[in-house]
C-alpha cells in the first residue's frame, strides 16, 4: 500500500514538474506585464566587486547578468508568473526578492518598478536566523489600490525583524 500512495505521489510530481516547465511561456516577448529593474548597494564596499543577479521561474534560471560597480539590472516578466530575483555577491549573504506577475483583466498594460537593495555581510549573517534567511526578504505584486507593482511592506517589515532579532538579542547580552 505505502508503495503505490509513493508511486502516485511521484507520478503527480512529475506531471507537475512537466507542466510548469520553464518552456511554458515563461518568458515569452508577447506576454510581457513588468519591467522590473533594481541596484545593489552595500555599505563600506570601496571596491564595488561585480554582483550577479539571477533571474528564477520555477526554481530554474531564466537569465543570469553580471552587474558591476552601483549599476542597476533589469528584466521583463511575463504575467500571471511567479518569477524569483536572487543576487548574489562574494562575501556577503545572497538576497531573493519574489514577484508575482498576476494581473487584474481590468488592468492589463505594460508597468514598470525598481527597487534598490543591500546585501547582508556573511559575518553578520552567520549571526542570525539561518531559516528566515533562506526566505524572500519582499513580494512584489500589483497593488490593486494603487493601481501599480509595490512590495509588501508588511511582509518586508516582518522579515527584516525576524532576520535581525538575533543580532538584537546578542547585542542586549553584551
Amino acid at each position: 500500500m505505502k508503495a503505490r500512495v509513493f508511486i502516485l505521489l511521484l507520478v503527480v510530481k512529475i506531471t507537475i514538474s512537466f507542466s510548469n516547465s520553464v518552456n511554458v511561456n515563461a518568458y515569452n516577448f508577447s506576454n510581457f506585464c513588468l519591467e522590473i529593474s533594481g541596484s545593489l548597494h552595500t555599505k563600506n564596499d570601496v571596491k564595488n566587486d561585480p554582483y550577479i543577479v539571477e533571474l528564477l521561474f520555477d526554481n530554474k534560471v531564466l537569465k543570469q547578468t553580471t552587474v558591476t560597480g552601483r549599476r542597476s539590472f533589469k528584466f521583463l516578466l511575463a504575467k500571471n508568473r511567479w518569477y524569483a530575483i536572487r543576487i548574489s555577491k562574494k562575501g556577503y549573504s545572497p538576497r531573493l526578492i519574489s514577484i508575482c506577475t498576476d494581473l487584474p483583466k481590468s488592468k492589463e498594460g505594460f508597468y514598470k518598478f525598481h527597487f534598490d537593495t543591500e546585501l547582508i555581510p556573511i559575518n553578520k549573517a552567520e549571526l542570525m536566523d539561518q531559516e528566515v534567511l533562506d526566505f524572500p526578504i519582499a513580494i512584489i505584486s500589483f497593488d490593486k489600490d494603487a493601481e501599480w507593482f509595490y512590495y509588501n511592506e508588511e511582509f518586508t517589515s516582518n522579515m527584516k525583524r525576524q532576520l535581525y532579532k538575533p543580532l538584537l538579542a546578542n547585542s542586549k547580552n553584551d
